[in-house]
């Protein structure tokens, strides 16, 4: 699978994953910051989609999409704090997979959308960590903190 086949199951998978979130939490703000993101979220997967090779995109992602939602029935987080950090935690993921493509790809019109979207989401999981911060949680320190130490 291609760099843009990845973050098109990834950002899908996200799609997803918000509505899950927005099941799991009874919190009015993090409901509302999470129906605020996921917009955004939509849009970067219908032009990841727009830039892909149509037919042969949908079965590949259709076939990886199966295997992921066989693989991943965990059990989703619980409560808003639990919800809140792995929501900044997916958000933390999708960031670096969108810029790690947009240093990979050479065509000029997808490498700005793609410094774009990486944008667009630094900014909410700006937002993500400010609510968590403002409801006093504490986030666990992420790997690559505790790789460089």
């Amino acid at each position: 699978m291609n760099q843009m086949e990845k973050l098109t199951v990834q950002s899908y998978e996200m799609i997803r994953v918000v509505g899950i979130y927005l099941q799991q939490t009874s919190d009015r703000d993090l409901q509302e910051l999470l129906q605020q993101h996921l917009p955004n979220f939509l849009q970067c997967y219908n032009r990841l989609l727009e830039f892909s090779e149509g037919e042969e995109l949908q079965v590949l992602l259709m076939q990886s999409l199966q295997a992921m939602l066989m693989v991943q029935e965990e059990q989703p987080p619980q409560g808003a704090d639990l919800v809140a950090c792995s929501y900044l935690q997916d958000m933390q993921q999708m960031a670096a997979a969108y810029a790690k493509a947009a240093i990979e790809i050479a065509n000029p019109g997808v490498r700005q959308f793609l410094e774009n979207s990486f944008l667009v989401i630094n900014r909410h999981a700006y937002e993500a960590w400010q609510y968590v911060m403002k409801r006093g949680m504490t986030m666990p320190v992420p790997d690559a903190c505790r790789e460089a130490t």
